[in-house]
């Protein structure tokens, strides 16, 4: 079965990643479960060599040669996939991930309505966090589209690689790929601050300079949305302050009280129908926020402040969203607990509903 078959296979049942490797057979990921593909072979070195000769693009062979892993998209007939290159044991493997076309609504990502609460700001740092493959692209392309319908703005996208292709609404949208129209995230966002820019998505927050540049953005008066590999709003401000130095912390926590809007953290559980569902902890920015970022050393107590913060502003913790999945059947009881912060205090909420 050639990759072209092994993709179309993928978009015919609802796939979402495929994973090639040489000595292994193919393999697909569905709802969650990652199934061998039926009527297939281990994949030899020359059948992975042929396939990869077919899809990486020139300027990125040199790359995957001295760094061993290399990320590029890739496009067959209407549909996107983004794709992993990387070596194992010095054979070749691919993870590759079907990116939908049409942006999802809310109702089909089951999104909380206080997330509406982010398409709404016209300045500052909003931040999508979460392990790879809990949807974060999908939250922040519903963001961009609901400002691309609403407002009449300049959005500057740096991807790596572009994933949703937006079509322009009342928006003027300027996707940039890192290693096609720019060598880095960091040369990409100084550069789009020359732009005119009203809002500016950078992929990743995942070095100094590009954290220090978005934070310089934000504060200047643009709308910057990014993503990052971290569990919650506590890791979060954690990774943040570990890209500076000591002395630098009070000034990067002054400027993160002033201007970040935000997080949404995200992660991916069981759902009840042999599908996966998105649990959400939600932090919004409020006098009780911004003190924590202040003045602890630690942020465990942001924590608190989302659990004091539920009913006036509406955000969300972990376990509360795992609660709302359960009322609602979404998810079973036993993964609401598995996947639980704190699992004694919600089995007692649960049990109370029954």
């Amino acid at each position: 079965m050639i990759l072209q078959e092994i993709l179309q296979l993928a978009i015919d049942n609802g796939v979402s990643d495929i994973i090639l490797k040489a000595g292994s057979v193919p393999r697909m990921r569905h709802s969650g479960k990652l199934l061998r593909i039926s009527n297939t072979k281990e994949l030899t070195d020359t059948v992975m060599h042929q396939i990869i000769s077919t899809i990486l693009p020139k300027h990125l062979e040199q790359k995957f040669s001295m760094d061993g892993d290399v990320d590029f998209s890739y496009q067959m007939g209407g549909e996107r996939f983004r794709v992993n290159l990387y070596k194992e044991q010095q054979r070749l493997g691919l993870a590759v991930r079907l990116i939908k076309r049409k942006i999802p609504s809310a109702k089909e990502l089951l999104l909380p309505p206080v997330i509406s609460k982010f398409t709404q700001h016209r300045r500052g740092l909003t931040l999508v966090t979460g392990p790879t493959g809990s949807g974060k692209s999908t939250t922040i392309a519903y963001i961009i589209d609901q400002i691309n319908h609403y407002r009449s703005y300049h959005i500057v996208a740096i991807e790596d690689p572009i994933e949703y292709v937006f079509t322009e609404k009342n928006c003027t949208i300027s996707q940039r790929e890192v290693g096609i129209d720019t060598v880095s995230f960091s040369r990409a966002l100084r550069a789009a601050l020359r732009q005119d820019p009203d809002v500016i998505f950078v992929g990743e927050l995942r070095d100094r300079e590009t954290v220090e540049t978005a934070l310089k953005a934000a504060e200047t008066g643009h709308l910057v949305l990014s993503t990052m590999h971290t569990t919650g709003c506590a890791d979060t401000m954690s990774r943040i302050m570990s890209y500076f130095d000591a002395a630098q912390h009070p000034n990067i926590k002054t400027i993160l009280s002033r201007c970040l809007n935000g997080t949404i953290s995200q992660r991916l559980v069981a759902g009840t129908r042999n599908n996966l569902v998105c649990a959400f902890e939600i932090m919004l920015s409020n006098s009780l926020v911004r003190e924590c970022i202040l003045n602890k050393s630690e942020y465990g107590d942001i924590n608190q402040a989302i659990e004091e913060g539920k009913d006036r502003y509406g955000m969300i913790s972990f376990d509360r969203s795992l609660f709302q999945l359960y009322q609602h059947r979404r998810v079973t009881m036993e993964t609401a607990l598995s996947e639980a912060s704190s699992p004694t205090n919600l089995e007692l909420k649960l049990r109370g509903v029954g």
